[in-house]
């Protein structure tokens, strides 16, 4: 990579850093992680109070690809910047 590039690339880094700040970032995460933790806590009480047979816990399973967003939101968001 050349200077030139090396450059651009940097001012490109924080023009994005910019329009989406670290604290905004991590309000929104913290807010998913709220709601996901808000839709199993709810889920489990659907299945003990339901007497269904045929209740697999939909609500569980369709939170895990939101807690992996989550997870990987914050681990973004502690390593910063690569440039």
């Amino acid at each position: 990579m050349t200077n030139q590039q090396s450059t651009n690339a940097s001012d490109s880094a924080s023009d994005w850093q910019s329009k989406f700040p670290r604290k905004f970032i991590f309000m929104l995460a913290l807010t998913q992680l709220l709601f996901t933790v808000v839709i199993i806590i709810l889920e489990i009480a659907s299945l003990a109070l339901t007497r269904d047979p045929n209740a697999v816990g939909a609500g569980i399973w369709c939170a895990i690809p939101f807690i992996i967003a989550c997870i990987l939101t914050f681990i973004g968001l502690s390593f910063g910047s690569i440039y």
